[in-house]
């Protein structure tokens, strides 16, 4: 067993790092069994890499220095570690520990729940094509995605032209970014507008996808070309009057 699962003589002094590598854990665990529980840990684990002081539990057992999570299981979980109620690699958890799983897209808990011509679906593909054009920037603004993502979703993309209703396509950037398929950042240029794009997994995620819900390969080819060749030759001129 990984030397972090036995129960400690002596509590450490800080738990940060006990912390971390229980939240690494279960990260891994979760990824290995297509669980969307995976993002919620890679969350708290970011959290707890975050905290400069020491997180300590004192004679009284009062814990300090531990970080508000958003995600009130988590919350419990690592308190629990610290008081000593959990290890930190349970023993259904040794083997991801010992072996970390590679991603395997086909199971991912976005894929699974996904739906096709829905708001995530619309946003990669308009993300994906921008990918194949290879003289455009590979990121994306907000404006440009509700545009080019609108003929592949089925509902609006912006219910209200800003993107805010949890009922129309652009709520489904939410999801793409908690399971970071899509990252954000802040430009330089364009007064710091928010730029997307693809992140390294997501467009492994993307190549999944498609393998799922193929594209018309030709109507992308089209709908890359210019308006005049894509809508095909013009009629012939009428043939002048004798």
């Amino acid at each position: 067993p990984h030397p972090l699962t036995a129960t400690m003589a002596a509590p450490p002094a800080s738990w940060n790092a006990e912390l971390a590598r229980a939240a690494e854990v279960r990260i891994w665990h979760h990824m290995a069994l297509g669980s969307s529980r995976e993002f919620m840990w890679r969350k708290a684990h970011a959290t707890i890499l975050a905290v400069e002081k020491d997180i300590r539990r004192l004679a009284s057992g009062r814990i300090v220095n531990m970080p508000r999570l958003k995600e009130t299981t988590a919350q419990q979980e690592l308190e629990a570690i610290v008081r000593g109620d959990r290890p930190v690699v349970p023993p259904e958890m040794e083997e991801a520990a010992d072996a970390p799983p590679d991603r395997d897209f086909a199971q991912h808990p976005y894929l699974k729940r996904m739906e096709y011509r829905g708001g995530g679906y619309a946003i990669l593909i308009a993300l994906h094509k921008r990918s194949k054009t290879s003289s455009a920037r590979q990121f994306m603004y907000k404006t440009e995605l509700l545009r080019e993502a609108q003929p592949y979703c089925d509902i609006s993309m912006s219910a209200d032209g800003w993107g805010r209703s949890s009922a129309c396509g652009w709520a489904s950037m939410r999801s793409l970014l908690a399971h970071r398929i899509v990252v954000a950042c802040h430009g330089a240029v364009q007064g710091g507008r928010e730029e997307f794009r693809l992140s390294e997994d997501g467009a492994r995620f993307l190549e999944v996808m498609l393998r799922k819900w193929p594209l018309d390969d030709e109507a992308i080819a089209a709908d890359q070309l210019p308006a005049a060749i894509a809508d095909g030759p013009p009629p012939p001129s009428p043939s002048p009057l004798p």
